[in-house]
């Protein structure tokens, strides 16, 4: 009997393998992936996977520059089976680390913010430091859940990365108290957590494409990053510092913003400039979550009579001067000639209301000088 009921299970374990093959990525014992994990059909559908948003966005703006620009430049990280993501260890997949995530999420994408790496200039005389998938990074504060060994995963399921839900938040897991005196605050529970808990973000001012064709002048250019044959890469500033605020579209509270992107692009061909140098192609701040969450968070003066982290910087406190560049604005920190994607920027009125002193305002900022003096007396 029991003879006979292992040639069974034989049986029906090889006719599982043999209806399962040829369907995807291949696991030690030769199964298809879905054979196993049913429910997961969409994985390879979704907005991560498919990157629909990207190819939008590319399309209304470098692909108006050139047709085939995501194809030459943008391929590297496109996932296309479930081994991309889920790595082989001891020969057989297995739940993705944090750097299987920042293969992709990584530069100034979210995600290699979370372990602390914060990004450099593009020209080689600043690639120093420590180095992750061939890049060097400046070693920065990382976000309090990787040094407690929380993973991506941890807080973006698979119902997530398909789109079927969202990830979790930071209420999710923690109280709002009140008796913080920020919480306490009478207009802080109109901000985003992230907006005072995210210590910075990676951000890239100015993102440019200069594309040679036939041309000698590319030497001109060596030492900045290359992209393709075709394709070199500048920037005029990268920067990793406390992100921007704007009103977020779903919530309506204040949220972290980056500039994704502002990008111009500059094509030579044999030696020649074709139409515009620096031709803007896009210039768009968009609403994100930065993950470097710290407990800490930045004193009264980070918000509080600063137009600058509101977007709203007064010519006269400028630092760069990018329209002295040619570029067709006078700041990067002033919501003029710039589109929000996920929100709107901050209004002079509202900003009028935040730098408002009331008795509380005073009160509060007196309570938190007291407990900032305690902490540097310990």
């Amino acid at each position: 009997m029991i003879k006979f009921l292992t040639i069974i299970f034989i049986s029906l374990s090889f006719a599982s393998l043999a209806l399962a093959a040829g369907n995807g990525v291949k696991c030690a014992s030769g199964a298809d992936c879905l054979s196993c994990h049913a429910g997961y059909e969409k994985a390879l559908e979704s907005v991560m996977a498919s990157k629909s948003a990207e190819k939008a966005f590319i399309a209304s703006s470098a692909g108006m520059f050139d047709g085939d620009f995501s194809e030459k430049n943008c391929s590297g990280c496109h996932v296309s089976s479930c081994s991309d993501c889920h790595s082989e260890n001891n020969g057989r997949p297995a739940k993705p680390s944090v750097n299987d995530c920042l293969k992709c999420h990584r530069d100034v994408f979210t995600g290699a913010e979370y372990a602390g790496m914060g990004i450099r200039e593009d020209h080689e005389r600043y690639r120093r430091g420590p180095e992750f998938m061939g890049e060097n990074y400046m070693k920065m504060l990382p976000d309090v859940h990787y040094e407690k060994g929380m993973t991506c995963g941890d807080c973006h399921s698979m119902k997530n990365i398909m789109g079927a839900e969202k990830a979790k938040d930071c209420l999710s897991c923690h109280k709002y108290d009140k008796s913080v005196t920020d919480h306490g605050i009478k207009g802080h529970d109109k901000l985003e957590c992230v907006s005072c808990h995210a210590a910075w973000a990676p951000m890239e001012l100015g993102t440019f494409y200069i594309r040679t064709r036939e041309s000698s002048y590319r030497q001109y250019f060596d030492g900045i990053r290359e992209l393709s044959p075709e394709y070199l890469k500048s920037s005029f500033m990268r920067v990793n510092e406390r992100p921007p605020l704007a009103v977020d579209g779903t919530s309506g509270k204040y949220a972290p913003i980056k500039p994704s992107f502002i990008m111009f692009a500059t094509d030579i061909y044999k030696n020649l400039v074709v139409g515009m140098e620096n031709r803007p192609l896009a210039a768009r701040w968009k609403v994100f979550t930065p993950h470097t969450v710290r407990r800490e968070t930045p004193l009264c003066t980070a918000c509080h009579g600063n137009d600058r982290r509101f977007m709203l910087e007064r010519e006269v406190d400028r630092v760069l001067e990018p329209d002295k560049d040619g570029l067709p604005f006078k700041s990067f920190y002033n919501g003029k000639g710039f589109t929000l994607a996920g929100g709107r920027f901050v209004t002079e009125e509202e900003m009028a209301r935040i730098n408002g002193k009331t008795p509380e305002y005073v009160k509060k900022y007196l309570e938190k000088m007291e407990k900032v003096k305690r902490l540097i007396n310990q």
